[in-house]
């Protein structure tokens, strides 16, 4: 990518995802559960990620683009000011990106670490007696999940890098089987729901858009709606409901005064104490007396995909490369390198760059 096509890429991708983080914000907040505004955080992260995709890999329409200015655009593109910025904004955005990048790498490995040294949590009391439900073990057994716990944990986690697993604090180990059971619904809520791989997907989009406040806004609200969707899946009663609300007050008092430093990991403390009481609030609102439904998502979620395909044609014409000889802009270089090694001939910003140049000079002389 040349130094005059980052400037449009920056800039139009910053567009394009602030589009979708509006309207998923705007979706997710009229669904009427949950588990409904989950699935639809989880489809906005894959539409921005298919954004930056497409935005690499393949050409695009310019409709704010015109011939008429390609002289002027050009030009002022070529300028050593213009040029500095553009210099300034990929190092800025590479070090950004970079430095979270890494923070998330060495999350992976140190957790990847942490779940190696477990042991496998007692839960087998004498024969075939449990201190899960019945139901319980039977899930974990038929998903082939193991329960792990660690001395140097002060959380439960879900993790899903290989083989999916559960680990659990020891001080887990004295707790009453009704909220130990508790505990494990809700992180096989996690571990059903996919989520370890859609915080993984969440992370990719936070990296690429460090710098835009809006991304950690829906960042919040989708790891709000991740906890609150995997707390109604693993209660389906006020008894159920009561024990969990019992285990996390007593894991709240117990982490009271400790921290926890895996982000990589789907915990309880992880989410902070503002949506602690948001899912407290939310468990207590619940009629139990009736068979609560997820609402069908189809329409939310084929609204957001139908927006995407429009939402990926706003560029910003701050390239000198696009001309606008043509509504199609040339090939990324990145892929018309891999097009070429299949014998597939295309223009790429290069090729379209150095074309243009020869025109203004052209031009110049006469």
């Amino acid at each position: 990518m040349t130094s005059s096509a980052f400037p449009e890429f920056f800039l139009s991708l910053s567009i394009q995802c602030t589009v979708i983080l509006l309207i998923s914000l705007r979706l997710t907040r009229k669904c009427s559960s949950s588990e409904s505004a989950d699935k639809l955080w989880g489809i906005c992260h894959i539409a921005v990620l298919l954004l930056v995709a497409t935005g690499v890999l393949l050409p695009h329409v310019r409709l704010l683009h015109s011939g008429k200015d390609d002289i002027l655009l050009a030009s002022f593109a070529a300028s050593e000011l213009t040029k500095t910025f553009a210099t300034l904004l990929r190092f800025l955005w590479i070090t950004g990106a970079s430095v979270l990048a890494f923070r998330t790498v060495w999350s992976l490995i140190t957790t990847s670490r942490l779940v190696s040294r477990t042991k496998h949590f007692p839960l087998q009391i004498s024969g075939d007696r449990t201190r899960c439900s019945p139901e319980t073990a039977a899930r974990l057994s038929a998903s082939r999940i193991a329960v792990l716990t660690s001395e140097d944990l002060i959380t439960p986690f879900c993790w899903q890098l290989q083989h999916p697993v559960i680990v659990l604090p020891e001080s887990l180990c004295t707790f009453p089987d009704d909220e130990l059971d508790a505990v494990l619904r809700h992180e096989l809520a996690h571990l059903e729901a996919k989520h370890p791989l859609r915080l993984f997907l969440q992370r990719l989009v936070e990296i690429i858009f460090w710098f835009h406040p809006l991304v950690w806004i829906a960042s919040r609200e989708a790891s709000l709606q991740r906890e609150l969707a995997s707390d109604r899946r693993a209660n389906r009663s006020a008894t159920q409901a009561t024990a969990f609300l019992r285990g996390m007050a007593r894991l709240a008092d117990y982490c009271v005064s400790r921290t926890s430093t895996l982000s990589a990991g789907l915990g309880f403390g992880g989410a902070g104490r503002s949506i602690m009481q948001r899912r407290i609030e939310h468990l207590l609102s619940l009629d139990w007396s009736k068979n609560l439904q997820p609402a069908p998502l189809f329409g939310n979620a084929a609204l957001l995909i139908c927006i995407m395909p429009l939402t990926a044609l706003i560029w910003v014409p701050v390239n000198d490369s696009a001309t606008g000889r043509t509504l199609v802009s040339p090939w990324p270089r990145i892929s018309a390198s891999v097009l070429r090694e299949f014998g597939i001939s295309v223009r790429d910003y290069e090729v379209d760059n150095h074309r243009l140049l020869e025109h203004i000079h052209r031009r110049e002389g006469l």
